[in-house]
């Protein structure tokens, strides 16, 4: 394993059963029930991850992300950096919304600001 997971962790997140957790530009998904690493340790766009941040923008989302937040029912998968955010679907391999100003019509523009 190239990264140590055991801390520092840039996001962790809650989906389908296995929790994913993110570390510069790499992640590793344990199961939830058995605790078990089910994929990785790989780098986030890797297949079997993440590959939808390839696409043009969205490499600021691979690489130390923000926040990254599974919406309940398996909605897919939103990825923050700065004030920028990108939705990819459950499998990683598509872009579903952006990226873009977290405040786009898209994504919150009920934001409050200042």
């Amino acid at each position: 394993m190239s990264v140590d997971f055991t801390r520092d962790i840039d996001a962790v997140t809650f989906c389908n059963g296995s929790f994913w957790f993110f570390k510069g530009d790499e992640c590793v998904s344990i199961d939830g029930s058995s605790d078990k690493v089910d994929k990785g340790p790989m780098e986030i766009i890797a297949a079997g991850a993440f590959p939808a941040l390839k696409s043009p923008g969205c490499a600021q989302f691979a690489d130390t992300p923000d926040a990254v937040v599974a919406p309940t029912g398996g909605g897919g998968f939103w990825f923050f950096k700065g004030d920028q955010c990108v939705k990819v679907n459950g499998a990683g391999d598509e872009i579903v919304y952006g990226p873009f100003g977290i405040t786009a019509p898209d994504a919150f523009p009920h934001l409050p600001g200042r």
